[in-house]
């Protein structure tokens, strides 16, 4: 293997430094080079990460959209809590009272068919 590298002469340090290069981030600087040679697999690794790296942002970007809309939802719907709780408290109240209403007619009604 290492004879293999050996015959590239200088094109494998060329290689190794644009390898280098992809590896810190540059995905940019690489050159391109036409075909399906050696020299050109490092443009063609560029491009396809990328793509990778495009479709992930896009991803995180759809994520981002979706959490703020979700924590506006929230937000909307805990001030229509707080907003309809008061009435909700108001509406259990006359619901408690008409319920006691409800229970002195009815031992009302109970005695006087009793009487009957």
């Amino acid at each position: 293997m290492a004879s293999d590298w050996k015959d590239f002469g200088e094109e494998s340090n060329t290689l190794r430094a644009l390898v280098h290069r992809i590896a810190e981030g540059d995905l940019v600087a690489v050159d391109r080079v036409p075909g399906d040679s050696v020299r050109a697999a490092p443009g063609g690794m560029c491009e396809g990460l990328h793509g990778t790296i495009a479709g992930i942002l896009h991803g995180a970007d759809a994520i981002s959209t979706a959490s703020s809309e979700i924590a506006a939802g929230h937000r909307d719907l805990s001030t229509r809590a707080e907003r309809t709780f008061p009435s909700l408290q108001q509406t259990a109240s006359a619901m408690e009272e008409f319920v006691c209403y409800l229970k002195r007619v009815v031992d009302v009604c109970s005695v006087s068919m009793s009487r009957i």
